[in-house]
């Protein structure tokens, strides 16, 4: 899975509720080609990585806004992605939505499926806009397939069986079926699934971002965050929940501003 950061923190998209983002919910290590642009410009996409990636959204957001406005167009949507989840993060999402409306025009099809998946995720927050929410969930997990397009297809659905649109539901879930999935495939066992909020390189890092959510996880209910070591990687989750459904019922509990991008993710065998 493609990184949301530096090399440091390793997060889907998913969520972003985010995004979570995510998937989520959110995934910024982007093999993007910015041929032609200034140095200034890939520092100031740089500086809005690294900013994420600490938690200092505002001045994620001001870099990525000075390249929207400003920076080379072959730069644009990447940078509009990122001060999506930081407007996001920092709860002015009307701003996170202007910015994800630019994402989702991006040529490179990884990057426009995060965005939708990232603007279903903001939406999903805002009342009245469930629909819309649902439809960038779909379209996004079809663009990104795999693990994480199988999720957003199936987080699409459930938003769909709520409205009321049982045909809708129905189309996503089949979607899902067709990509595959933590629970789908004859060789693949689930133990359940777990709300991840990142996975870092080093486990300081982790155990810092674990401080950070605590009180707002342990408010929202959810219990205690734990850290797991796994595949390399120190990846910093809470709960164990059976179905996937069970786990987004859950993750709406979060205050997402204060958590940052969310994504759920499969418990292996």
């Amino acid at each position: 899975m493609a990184s949301d950061d530096t090399s440091d923190m390793h997060m889907p998209p998913l969520a972003a509720r985010s995004p979570r983002p995510c998937l989520a919910c959110l995934t910024l290590g982007l093999s993007l080609i910015l041929s032609g642009c200034g140095e200034s410009w890939t520092r100031s996409r740089d500086t809005a990585i690294l900013a994420i990636e600490r938690g200092d959204d505002a001045t994620a957001l001001q870099e990525s806004r000075r390249i929207v406005r400003s920076g080379p167009r072959s730069m644009r949507p990447e940078a509009a992605y990122l001060g999506g989840i930081a407007a996001h993060r920092l709860g002015d999402d009307a701003e996170a939505i202007r910015l994800l409306d630019i994402a989702v025009t991006a040529s490179d099809s990884t990057l426009r499926g995060q965005a939708l998946i990232q603007r279903g995720t903001v939406e999903r927050t805002m009342g009245g806009r469930d629909r819309e929410a649902a439809r960038d969930l779909e379209r996004g997990g079809q663009l990104l397939g795999g693990d994480l397009g199988s999720e957003a297809l199936l987080r699409g659905a459930e938003i769909y069986k709520q409205l009321g649109l049982e045909a809708d539901a129905r189309r996503c879930v089949d979607a899902a079926d067709r990509i595959g999935g933590p629970r789908h495939g004859a060789d693949t066992q689930i133990a359940g699934f777990t709300i991840q909020f990142g996975a870092f390189q080093k486990k300081s890092s982790a155990e810092a971002h674990a401080r950070r959510i605590a009180a707002a996880v342990r408010n929202a209910g959810l219990g205690t965050v734990l850290i797991t070591e796994q595949e390399g990687l120190y990846k910093v989750q809470v709960g164990c929940y059976r179905d996937i459904m069970s786990a987004q019922r859950m993750m709406d509990r979060l205050p997402t501003p204060s958590v940052g991008p969310v994504t759920i993710t499969a418990i292996g065998p």
